[in-house]
């Protein structure tokens, strides 16, 4: 019995060194906004639904202010097929992101709150499920189906980990 407890409190002590070795993930800071969503992209059933969002479309609603970003790929959907839609920023600095990160969030939240019944029923889950996502100095929002922004993310992050 006490070579049992002796064991269990070996791989214990074990298991808890393993995990505090483990530090933070870093991100790079060199990839661009193109070759992010260029990867990304694919992982969108309906990608052809989507477009380049306009200027009116970032001012008035997403209401990024531009001077926090060094670059942006934002897009939209431009027919009914699908309420899909993406934005990648690269932010200046860490508190730039976290400004960013503030104002899709509100975004997100005002999609939402403000949801119209006359969409498709089954585009919903995408737009309750819509979130924002921080990779060092790169912030993500995304309006996709929970497995399709999975993917999404993870090819993201497969490209910005160290």
């Amino acid at each position: 019995m006490k070579k049992i407890i002796l064991a269990f409190l070996v791989i214990a002590m074990l298991f808890t060194s393993l995990i505090s070795c483990g530090g933070a993930i870093e991100y790079k800071d060199d990839v661009s906004v193109t070759a992010l969503a260029d990867s990304a992209v694919k992982k969108i059933s309906l990608s052809s639904n989507l477009n380049a969002a306009s200027d009116e479309f970032m001012m008035f609603y997403l209401n990024v202010d531009a001077s926090l970003y060094t670059e942006c790929k934002v897009m939209t959907p431009m027919g009914s097929a699908s309420i899909d839609e993406f934005g990648i920023f690269k932010a200046t600095d860490a508190e730039a992101a976290e400004k960013i990160n503030a104002a899709l969030s509100t975004y997100l939240a005002g999609r939402i709150a403000t949801w119209d019944t006359r969409y498709s029923q089954a585009e919903k889950p995408k737009v309750d499920g819509a979130k924002t996502t921080v990779y060092g100095n790169y912030v993500i929002y995304t309006i996709l189906s929970s497995e399709e922004q999975d993917a999404f993310l993870s090819a993201i992050s497969a490209l910005l980990t160290k």
